[in-house]
């Protein structure tokens, strides 16, 4: 299963960091409920850094960045991977931040490829991309954008579940 996350789409002024965390949490569920097997597959996540906003970087201290590594071993993916593509000049400042607090193996799992589509292409097939990132796959947004808002009523109970649980 391959995940695209444009971070230039997340609106730190007007989002939290633990309500992006829920959103993921949400959709994380409801992948593993109707694709159970993409756990034993893995999971593999791409990262669009482009226009990544300077202001999210106060969301990666050590705590988050701790927590966010328990997290990642706590779900049942047999295995990881994420791929950061597109470039942005904050993202140098916050993987020097963060690379210190990563163990060996997580940092064995991350790829950076910023503008190089043929780095991607050697770890993920051109045939499963979007054309945005260089593949040849042609997805058909409208109809990904209508499987999502007819499980809308689903995911909002979720997130309010969510919402309402404290640690």
């Amino acid at each position: 299963m391959i995940v695209i996350i444009c971070l230039a789409n997340i609106d730190v002024r007007t989002m939290e960091m633990l309500d992006v965390v829920g959103v993921d949490d949400v959709w994380i569920e409801s992948l593993l409920l109707t694709n159970p097997q993409v756990a034993e597959k893995g999971l593999c996540v791409i990262f669009d850094i482009a226009n990544y906003p300077w202001n999210m970087i106060k969301w990666f201290t050590p705590d988050r960045i701790k927590l966010s590594l328990k997290k990642m071993q706590s779900l049942p993916f047999k295995d990881y991977r994420f791929h950061f593509v597109n470039n942005a000049t904050v993202i140098h400042a916050v993987i020097k931040i963060i690379w210190p607090f990563l163990p060996e193996h997580f940092k064995q799992m991350i790829k950076f490829h910023f503008d190089n589509r043929t780095s991607l292409f050697e770890h993920i097939d051109p045939k499963v991309l979007p054309l945005e990132y260089g593949g040849t796959n042609n997805l058909n947004y409208n109809e990904l954008w209508s499987k999502l808002y007819d499980r809308n009523e689903e995911i909002s109970s979720s997130f309010k579940l969510y919402r309402t649980v404290s640690i």
